[in-house]
């Protein structure tokens, strides 16, 4: 039998780390921390259905091209005491050097 997909939204364990909501036209994206990924991305979700995301040109194009233009999915996830601050570096690091932009938060 085949694992779903997104299993981390069916685990009771919360899970630490690195959220990326990613425009899938252009790769432009924004990185999140979280103490509980599956309910932030949820929440994510729900904010920026609502169009109360805080992140104004990350919902002006959320409201423009709609949720099939856009992912959000775990990107990282910590191990037991990591940083989350040091994730998110490391994490944003490694996209820049791919050429990735950013949504300025």
């Amino acid at each position: 039998m085949q694992e779903p997909k997104r299993k981390y939204l069916l685990s009771d364990k919360k899970e630490r780390g690195i959220i990326r909501i990613v425009d899938i036209q252009n790769d432009k994206t924004l990185l999140v921390k979280s103490e509980d990924i599956a309910k932030d991305i949820v929440d994510i979700r729900f904010r920026l259905d609502l169009e109360s995301y805080p992140v104004k040109e990350l919902q002006e194009s959320y409201t423009a091209i709609g949720l099939e233009l856009f992912s959000i999915e775990p990107m990282a996830i910590a191990k037991d005491g990591e940083s989350l601050d040091d994730l998110l570096a490391s994490s944003k690091k490694n996209l820049k050097d791919s050429g990735i932009s950013f949504y300025q938060a």
